[in-house]
């Protein structure tokens, strides 16, 4: 079996539904996929309904921006396929940090607006929150905001030519209209996996730019790391994977793909499989629900 541990859907910053991106995965022949948006859970539901639809197997999960010091990083939370209501996934205390999360973005996104405005770049907060807003959703009422919905704003609105462009000129750090945001210290967000059951990963070390953040998050007490990812260069994961085995910890691997938000789909470009896989998905199914 195979799998993509590391998919995005509308529900955050991604361009397709959680069903089409597990029928897709399902179509390439991927046995197991995880569902990991920017600090929202929402599609979850509609993932596992499509898993059982077309025989995938979908690990609930969820993307976690947060910071060590004055460092950003993510981390990917897994949690029991078969966790009941209030368990988990579904546990009312990572609920109440992503609804934190959740405002912390949209704070955010107001402020870059205010900036373009400064500019002379006329995109609104509402046609950004609009823009971000899936179907059966509020208008305005985003899960997941952030900075590529603005870049779909710009793009739409004549501003930047592409993604890259808008990013480029306006929303990277050290761009006229970038606005950082508050996040929550990693070992806070380690220590609610470990309370509502869940297992810790630390996404795509390789795009860091940060060599010492495995071994001070295997200190802080991380479960894994994903050391296959579609950024990494073969030197880097044989690296990463060389630290996990040293250190006992779980390895994952996924594309991080976003559907066509910059053009190609990254899903199938990465496959991850084998005795870490299996490692992988008898930890989760022993996560207390």
């Amino acid at each position: 079996m195979k799998a993509d541990l590391h998919l995005h859907t509308w529900c955050s910053d991604g361009t397709e539904s959680s069903a089409e991106m597990v029928a897709r995965a399902a179509h390439l022949g991927f046995g197991a996929v995880g569902i990991t948006d920017h600090d929202t859970v929402e599609g979850i539901p509609e993932a596992l309904e499509a898993g059982r639809r077309h025989g995938v197997t979908v690990v609930p999960g969820v993307e976690m921006t947060s910071r060590l010091g004055a460092t950003e990083l993510h981390l990917l939370l897994y949690f029991n396929p078969s966790c009941r209501p209030g368990t988990g996934w579904q546990h009312p205390d990572l609920l109440a940090e992503l609804a934190r999360q959740g405002a912390r973005r949209a704070d955010r996104v107001r402020g870059i607006a205010r900036r373009l405005s400064e500019l002379g770049v006329a995109v609104s907060a509402e046609e950004i929150l609009r823009l971000a807003a899936r179907p059966g959703r509020e208008e305005g009422d985003p899960a997941a905001v952030g900075r590529p919905h603005v870049a779909r704003a710009l793009v739409a609105a004549g501003a930047a030519s592409s993604i890259d462009d808008a990013f480029r000129r306006y929303l990277r750090r050290g761009a006229p209209a970038f606005v950082d945001k508050e996040r929550t210290e990693v070992s806070s967000v380690l220590a609610l996996a470990r309370r509502i059951g869940g297992v810790s990963v630390l996404a795509h070390p390789g795009i860091a730019r940060n060599e010492s953040l495995p071994e001070e998050l295997r200190r802080l007490g991380v479960d894994g790391i994903e050391a296959i990812h579609s950024r990494h260069p073969r030197a880097a994961r044989e690296r990463y994977l060389r630290f996990a085995m040293e250190h006992g910890l779980l390895v994952t691997g996924g594309s991080d793909c976003h559907g066509n938000l910059k053009g190609e789909s990254l899903l199938g470009i990465v496959e991850f499989s084998g005795k870490e896989l299996g490692r992988f998905l008898e930890r989760v199914r022993a996560l207390p629900c």
